[in-house]
């Protein structure tokens, strides 16, 4: 019943103006056009400013892709939080009273426009995460990519969950409960990147982390373009640590 109530919203979006993979494979926001190697079988959609890849086996994102530049960001901060999840959506109603957030993996926060802000409300874009996570700091880590954008004006983003044995699940439909979310950040201008890596848990860790290390531990590549050398050499992330407020 979920799997055909997500083909039908896929066809709701497909009204609005936004394309399957199939159609667009939204080679703009993956570096060199090529899209991140996982196992995992996705239905890819692409977004004005995101491409969110999901997958029907947990019912949520697998991962998604931005190009994020300065002017994008720059926009976004004259924003306020614009859009809302459509209950009418069953996974979207699976998180009520489960304890989690609907965590997003492209943040709102991130659009230029309302338009942009809206499609990130979806639950191809978001999984169960900690409200301790997401509010803490997962928030902060997308705070410290949103100043990197504006200090090196280009970044291919590339953020998702990792799934360990055994899995938890929320709600009627089972949604999966990852044991981790990530976020891979690749600078052109200097040709360097890295990952965060978070445990999606109650206290929260998260650690920084070289491309190649982060394929080691999880057989994901955010980049698969990069030469071996690139993914070696880690860039020194940020902090996630609590921005000060001006």
């Amino acid at each position: 019943m979920v799997k055909k109530k997500l083909l039908v919203l896929l066809f709701i979006l497909l009204g609005f103006g936004i394309c399957v993979q199939a159609q667009i494979p939204c080679q703009n926001k993956f570096l060199y056009g090529k899209p991140p190697v996982i196992e995992w079988p996705i239905k890819t959609v692409c977004f004005k400013d995101y491409a969110a890849s999901f997958s029907d086996i947990t019912l949520g994102n697998i991962y998604s892709a931005e190009f994020l530049t300065k002017n994008q960001v720059m926009a976004s901060k004259n924003m306020k939080r614009y859009g809302k999840f459509d209950n009418r959506d069953p996974v979207i109603r699976d998180y009520r009273g489960s304890g989690f957030d609907r965590g997003h993996m492209t943040p709102s926060g991130d659009m230029p426009d309302y338009q942009s802000q809206v499609q990130t409300f979806i639950s191809s874009n978001i999984v169960p995460q900690t409200k301790q996570l997401n509010s803490g700091k997962w928030n902060w880590i997308e705070h410290n990519v949103r100043k990197m954008a504006i200090s090196y004006d280009q970044l291919y983003v590339i953020t998702g969950s990792y799934f360990q044995e055994p899995v938890k699940r929320i709600g009627y439909d089972g949604v999966w409960i990852p044991y981790a979310v990530w976020k891979a950040v690749y600078i052109p201008s200097l040709k360097k990147g890295g990952v965060y890596f978070c445990k999606n848990s109650h206290r929260p860790v998260c650690y920084r982390m070289s491309i190649a290390f982060f394929i080691y531990k999880t057989g994901i590549d955010p980049f698969p373009a990069l030469s071996n050398d690139i993914k070696e050499n880690k860039f020194p992330l940020p902090k996630p640590i609590r921005p000060r407020v001006k």
